[in-house]
Order: structure tokens, then C-alpha cells, then sequence
């Protein structure tokens, strides 16, 4: 798809309209592992179709207020912030419809001053951490968490003013210019990824679960060489610190966890913690019948395989850096 940027106008020319950028949508395609369907095509649709559509989007405008992502703009607001597109991303799966709601922030002027980098994991840092799980024979699943930009609150001082899709207008749901002043770090804003980030981190720095087994408490340590690799450790009985054994690794992309720990409570426990502060969408296991994607990585569990290998020649269409790991189901 030629993208140079996100909809403005949907009813009339809606053919000309720019679209989202390639590669947010690429990303939310990997994200959501279902067919995108174009602006176009829903805005065409009629009868039940149509009627499915609506109720995308009405679902993801109610997200939006239940999370308490933006509020409607004062004057004053309107004054000191030039309103920002919205785009919507429409996926289908089956007979399942979805909208997804995304600020257009490539239409902002970037302010040179403007955190919008993130770090991301290594992947050699992934490689290591996969090959100590295959070592100690621990259980490997991916995490996603769902709606996780809006668990981040925009800075004070920082007004962000967009305007609703205008399918969303079209069909009724948001009035005729109104617009909106983001409260929460709404995907596809530059900054939003940088915002959501510290959010997580500081979640994950105050996690703690108890150990079943021992009456302990655990908690993640960030390593020092790679900041989103986060160590399982339990602390000691009787001294600050902890005890020098290793529970597990979690290795954090984004909005995205790749749990390595031993199957059983304490692995329940951790995630139990992780649910009480974010929604943690359907894990993932890792296996022989399962391959995952963290990364841009596709990660498959070879049975029988000695030694863990990047297999070049299954590049992943959607991304050029995309490669094969296979690892071995047991050392």
C-alpha cells in the first residue's frame, strides 16, 4: 500500500485520501494477526457488513472513554494546539471485525527537543536468554497487553488536541467538530511509545508476587547490559538482596513479554501480579507445534535439535530484518 500519512477526509474522495504509514500499518498487522482492510472498503460496505463495522467502532470509542483517553477541548486548548487527524485501522478475522483508533503524528511539527525513542531488546540479548531457558528447561510464552498505551498518562503541561475519524463522525457516533485533548498516550502519537515505556518500567520495578513454595517474596531486577531484560529473583530470608538464584527471565518489547521461568505456582503467581496492574491478552506457549514472533523474530522449537541457529532463509515478508531461530526442544 502506498502510505504517505493518515485520513483526513473519508466521504467524498475517499480514494485520495492518504492513508497511515506503511509501517505502523505493517506493525499493527503483526500485532493484531489479521487481514487489514482499507478505509475504502468499510466505508463502502452496506447491510450487515456495514452494521458489523459500526460496532468496531463503537466498541473502540467506548474503550477510549472507559479508559479515560482524552477529554473534550476547552477553547483554550483549541487556541494553543493545531487539532491532529485520527485514522482508524480496520482488521478482520473470520467473522470478527475490529477498529483500532490511532493519532496521525506524522501530521506534527516534531519539536527537536521531543523524546520519541525507545530502547528495544537485543537480539542477541534474546538469544541468550532463550538458550539459558532451553538449558533449564523452563516454559516459554509470549504476553501481549492489550490497550497498552493507554495505561500511560500524557505529561502535564503537554496538550495534544485531535481530531475524531471521520467515519466515526459519518456514521453518528462523535458530533461534528468536536475535538478531543488526549490524557492518555494514544497510539500512533510520536511520543506515545516513549510515554508508555517509562510507564512500564516503572510498573515493573514495583511488581512482587509471593512464592508458593517458600512464603517468599519475588521480584524483577533490570539487568544493566540491556535494559529490557528483567531478571526473577527472590529475595532473602534474612538480608537485603537476593538469594543468587535465578527464577526466570522476562524480556520486554514494547508492549509485548517473553516469560522464560519453571512451569508452576510461582510462574502463576507472576502473572497473576501482572494482571492485577495490566490486561494481559492470551499467552502463547512456546513449543514444538507452536512457533512465536518477538522482536520481528519468528522463534520455532526444532524437535531434536542440538544447537540454536539463525535460519536466514526464512526472511519474514512483512519486515526485512525478520529471521528464524530454531532451538532445540531439550539439552
Amino acid at each position: 500500500m502506498a502510505a504517505t500519512g493518515c485520513e483526513e477526509e473519508v466521504p467524498e474522495n475517499i480514494e485520495a485520501a492518504p492513508q497511515l504509514d506503511s509501517a505502523e500499518l505493517t506493525r499493527l498487522k503483526d500485532e493484531e494477526a489479521k487481514t487489514l482492510v482499507s478505509t475504502v472498503e468499510v466505508a463502502r460496505t452496506t447491510g450487515p457488513e456495514l452494521e458489523a463495522w459500526k460496532l468496531a467502532a463503537e466498541a473502540e470509542l467506548a474503550n477510549f472513554t472507559t479508559r479515560r483517553a482524552f477529554h473534550v477541548s476547552s477553547r483554550e486548548e483549541r487556541e494553543v494546539s493545531k487539532p491532529l487527524p485520527m485514522t482508524c485501522v480496520w482488521t478482520r478475522s473470520g467473522t470478527g471485525r475490529k477498529c483500532r483508533a490511532c493519532v496521525c503524528g506524522n501530521f506534527e511539527n516534531p519539536d527537536p527537543e521531543m523524546r520519541a525513542w525507545t530502547a528495544q531488546a537485543e537480539p542477541s540479548s534474546l538469544l541468550a536468554s532463550l538458550k539459558v531457558g532451553s538449558v533449564r528447561g523452563w516454559m516459554r510464552s509470549k504476553h501481549d497487553l492489550k490497550g497498552a498505551f493507554l495505561y500511560a498518562d500524557v505529561p502535564e503541561g503537554r496538550v495534544v488536541v485531535i481530531s475524531p475519524p471521520s467515519l466515526w463522525v459519518k456514521w453518528g457516533l462523535v458530533e461534528k467538530g468536536v475535538t478531543w485533548t488526549l490524557d492518555k498516550a494514544v497510539y500512533g502519537l510520536r511520543e506515545s511509545p516513549a510515554w508508555w515505556s517509562a510507564e512500564r518500567d516503572r510498573q515493573l520495578r514495583r511488581v512482587t508476587w509471593v512464592d508458593p513454595s517458600t512464603g517468599r517474596e519475588g521480584y524483577l531486577e533490570q539487568t544493566k547490559g540491556d535494559s529490557q531484560v528483567w531478571l526473577m529473583r527472590l529475595r532473602a530470608q534474612q538480608a537485603e538482596g537476593h538469594d543468587g538464584t535465578l527464577q526466570g527471565l522476562l524480556v520486554v518489547y514494547v508492549d509485548d513479554f517473553l516469560l522464560q521461568t519453571e512451569a508452576g505456582k510461582q510462574r502463576d503467581a507472576f502473572l497473576a501480579a501482572l494482571s492485577s496492574i495490566w490486561s494481559l491478552a492470551k499467552e502463547a506457549v512456546l513449543d514444538t507445534e507452536n512457533p512465536i514472533t518477538f522482536l520481528g523474530i519468528r522463534i520455532r522449537v526444532l524437535e531434536g535439535s542440538r544447537t540454536a541457529s539463525l535460519a536466514k532463509d526464512q526472511m519474514d515478508d512483512s519486515a526485512a530484518r525478520n529471521a528464524s531461530l530454531c532451538l532445540p526442544a531439550s539439552v
